[in-house]
């Protein structure tokens, strides 16, 4: 079985949690869409999701407008790494592209 690229080039960068933003853009999507066809129940669990980031950063901030923002940095940035991720796996697996050659920004010299 031939392995990825990424996982012989690079297997500390070929995680399974690495794509857990890109799955939660996907589940995003999915509960907007089903939200519209009425199923309700994966946009209310996103909501109590987002909820809960609220109610946390509530208390420990103390802050109305530090809450909010947290609702809102938790979405940037599930939706940067998320499509960040599905871009490289995407150019990396599927294209089987070099990394080097296709995210030089990436390595350091």
């Amino acid at each position: 079985k031939a392995r990825p690229i990424l996982d012989i080039w690079f297997p500390e960068y070929a995680k399974l949690t690495f794509c857990f933003p890109t799955l939660f853009l996907v589940y995003i999507l999915l509960s907007i869409s089903l939200f519209f066809i009425d199923v309700y129940f994966p946009f209310v669990f996103l909501c109590i999701y987002l909820l809960f980031i609220f109610i946390d950063s509530l208390l420990k901030n103390k802050s109305l407008k530090i809450a909010i923002l947290s609702v809102f940095a938790t979405l940037v940035q599930f939706y940067g790494y998320g499509l960040g991720y599905f871009y490289s796996y995407i150019s990396i697996r599927i294209l089987k592209k070099q990394p080097k050659i296709t995210f030089p920004e990436l390595f350091f010299k």
